[in-house]
């Protein structure tokens, strides 16, 4: 008769060659909300977009970085969601967009060129920007590395 040591032994190592055995549930991958199509917060203060670019041009881009202009993801997503809305970003609001927008780089241009693309049809306010967005957008970004 066995030890039950060794008894022990036998059946932890049969409880670990089941688990073994048993697939293992794939890892979640994070997806970014604006990866994900959600649409971004909104905004509490409903001028902030236009503060927001104004800031942006009032910088000075040869300047240290303290310019009182910084980046804020969330404006800056939710101008990217809304820029073909002509309730949510005004006249003003888009031709100061049509700036910025040179400035991307990356996932938010990529993503940007994309939906501009997908808007691009037919007659309306929101396909005469989705081609106005397309006009800016010409070369911009295109033939640089992805390691920049």
């Amino acid at each position: 008769k066995p030890s039950p040591a060794a008894a022990a032994a036998v059946k932890a190592a049969a409880k670990a060659a089941a688990k073994a055995a048993l697939p293992t549930p794939p890892k979640r991958k994070n997806v970014k909300a604006s990866d994900s199509g959600k649409p971004p917060k909104n905004l509490r203060d409903p001028a902030a977009p236009l503060l927001y670019l104004e800031q942006w041009m009032e910088r000075d881009p040869n300047a240290d970085g303290k310019t009182g202009w910084k980046l804020d993801k969330n404006i800056q997503n939710w101008l990217l969601y809304n820029v073909f809305d002509e309730e949510q970003v005004d006249e003003t609001v888009f031709s100061i967009m049509l700036l910025y927008i040179k400035g991307l780089r990356g996932g938010p241009l990529d993503r940007l060129r994309e939906k501009a693309q997908e808007a691009n049809f037919g007659k309306g306010g929101k396909a005469e920007r989705a081609r106005s967005v397309l006009r800016e957008l010409a070369g911009v970004g295109e033939g640089e590395e992805d390691g920049k």
